[in-house]
């Protein structure tokens, strides 16, 4: 039942959020010359797009729904790559769209901004992962167990959640993570 409500309230966000999307679509049109609009415009409607379909909000719902059926027969690093790239499907994909239309949403923009968005969306992925991974630990606390709690105890996550930020600040930012704390 529960899961029927969260479809059709998708459903009607997508709409919504279409409705706007091309609204803020306008608005870039008269900020830009008319290349740049195109590109800009073209690129940022493939982000829309692969950010709702079945390499974004939906096929993550899809693979958190069936992952039950299969995620213990996996090895714990599958498993964690699983996990993640479930996390990085919906919540990381939502985020990420968030901060590319922050991002637009400036007043100023220029030639440069495909390069700036691309930054802003794989920054808003990882922003997007921390979080769930974050709420997941949270879950664990109260015992509410949703997403990953309901396959890993409390260390497990951790674990995953250190990967993650080494992964994030190693590739994305190009640091490197002492290895004791």
């Amino acid at each position: 039942k529960n899961e029927s409500i969260a479809q059709l309230s998708v459903m009607i966000l997508i709409t919504q959020a279409q409705f706007y999307f091309y609204k803020g679509i306008d608005l870039l049109e008269s900020k830009l010359s008319n290349d740049d609009f195109k590109k800009v415009r073209k690129f940022l409607e493939t982000e829309y797009i692969n950010a709702l379909s079945d390499n974004g909000l939906s096929g993550g719902q899809y693979h958190d729904l069936t992952v039950k059926n299969y995620i213990k027969t996996l090895s714990p690093r599958k498993q964690q790559e699983t996990i993640l790239n479930i996390m990085k499907l919906k919540t990381g994909s939502l985020f990420s769209l968030s901060f590319i239309f922050g991002y637009i949403s400036r007043d100023k923009l220029d030639s440069n901004m495909i390069g700036i968005i691309s930054d802003m969306k794989n920054i808003g992925l990882a922003v997007g992962m921390c979080y769930q991974i974050i709420d997941d630990i949270c879950d664990i606390e109260e015992e509410s167990y949703s997403n990953m709690c309901k396959y890993f105890d409390r260390n497990s996550i951790i674990d995953i959640f250190t990967n993650f930020i080494s992964i994030f600040y190693n590739g994305i930012l190009g640091y490197k993570l002492k290895s004791t704390y």
